[in-house]
């Protein structure tokens, strides 16, 4: 008898296409004035991507 394989460590091209946008808009973030990282943050944080529910 065979041992079965381990599941596959492979995030898939979404994960991996979400990783690289984040590794982008974070830096990108920081040269946002204060007031408006706030803004964006309070628009963003309602979405379906933040609730992780």
């Amino acid at each position: 008898m065979t041992d079965p394989q381990p599941p596959s460590r492979d995030p898939g091209p979404a994960l991996e296409k979400m990783f690289q946008f984040l590794l982008w808009l974070i830096p990108t973030l920081e040269k946002f004035p204060r007031s408006q990282k706030f803004l964006l943050a309070d628009r963003v944080a309602p979405t379906e991507i933040m609730d992780h529910r």
